[in-house]
């Protein structure tokens, strides 16, 4: 984002999207699970959406696979066997909002609404799995 304005990019223009999903990919090698790891297709269709390579956010909770937070994206991706997701969780959610907050790319007010409406969503998908956040 930081970027974007530094070359001139309107802050009032910018358009941030914060997905309630995962993306997910079958691994080449499932012993090599790290960013950017060879994939040999989408992963597989979860119990809920109709499409390979894309899981709800409410599947990734209830896989409780093992999870990594990479230092630099502040995401995460979950991982089991061959199978890998990449999704927002409450703590990158809660990062990426306020960094669009301090560029300006939404208004205060909103800044505070956006986080509120996204948080109690995701808290609100927790609670319906079990999972404690």
């Amino acid at each position: 984002m930081k970027r974007y304005i530094q070359f001139g990019a309107d802050p009032n223009k910018i358009s941030v999207g914060i997905p309630i999903y995962g993306r997910g990919f079958t691994l080449a090698d499932p012993n090599n699970h790290g960013l950017y790891a060879p994939a040999t297709g989408p992963s597989l269709m979860g119990q809920y959406v109709p499409e390979a390579g894309i899981l709800g956010y409410d599947e990734i909770c209830r896989n409780r696979w093992p999870e990594v937070t990479d230092p630099q994206q502040k995401s995460p991706y979950a991982f089991s066997g061959n199978q890998w997701v990449g999704y927002e969780s409450l703590a990158s959610l809660v990062v990426k909002v306020n960094i669009s907050c301090k560029f300006r790319v939404f208004e205060a007010s909103r800044c505070r609404s956006l986080l509120v409406k996204k948080l109690k969503t995701l808290v609100d998908e927790n609670q319906l799995v079990g999972i404690s956040s």
